[in-house]
């Protein structure tokens, strides 16, 4: 049983959380495919591994779903709607970057704080 959230409970949705249908992604006409056409679903509450090679479009995968690429073709849901639907209550998505993104001249507290401070959690 889970933790219920600061501020009550979270609000029910039907739709799932994320919907690939045939979502696919290739860098300029002709270029390199990075994901070829994929269809996926993904459920409040589920947990999701990618795994494969490198160089198999899990992370072009991931940054589709965090919307910070867009799909050359096919299309994405996010809780039955268009990435504007992320952010409202209960209706969050965050992405961890492979590569460290630390602030190297910060110390390891800011470091830490950062993404809590940008959500406006209290100290």
């Amino acid at each position: 049983m889970g933790a219920e959230p600061p501020g009550g409970s979270l609000p029910a949705f039907s739709a799932p959380v994320f919907k690939s249908v045939a979502a696919g992604k290739q860098f300029g006409a002709g270029g390199t495919r990075a994901l070829a056409p994929i269809d996926l679903e993904v459920g409040r509450g589920e947990l999701l591994t990618l795994l494969g090679p490198s160089g198999c479009g899990k992370s072009t995968l991931l940054r589709l779903m965090a919307g910070l690429a867009a799909p050359s073709e096919g299309h994405l849901r996010w809780w039955g709607g268009g990435f504007e639907t992320v952010g409202s209550p209960g209706r969050k998505v965050v992405f961890v970057f492979q590569n460290p993104t630390l602030m190297p001249w910060a110390r390891v507290l800011p470091n830490v704080r950062l993404p809590l401070d940008i959500a406006g959690m209290p100290r």
